[in-house]
């Protein structure tokens, strides 16, 4: 299959998917559900992108990623960064 027939099914069945009002994570899960099961082989291509997406939260070199995040989000709702960079301004 050629590449632009690749790249019209994904970014049209993406595009579909948003606006059929879902989040965008959500419809990124999809295309890539609708991508492995038309190009890797249909169930066998599920089981793959199973298996990929598991043995990637399985990384150690992945995990500050979301921790990071989580980190910034407590200090937001908490106030400590404002207070952190107040502190930093005086």
């Amino acid at each position: 299959m050629e590449w632009y027939y690749v790249l019209a099914i994904l970014i049209g069945s993406l595009i579909f998917f948003m606006l059929l009002g879902l989040p965008v994570v959500f419809a990124f899960f999809a295309a890539n559900i609708i991508g492995a099961m038309i190009f890797m082989g249909g169930e066998k291509g599920v089981a793959q992108l199973v298996r990929n997406a598991i043995d990637s939260t399985q990384s150690f070199s992945l995990l500050p990623i979301p921790l990071f995040i989580f980190m910034g989000e407590i200090m937001f709702h908490t106030g400590i960064a404002a207070r952190a960079i107040d502190a930093v301004d005086t």
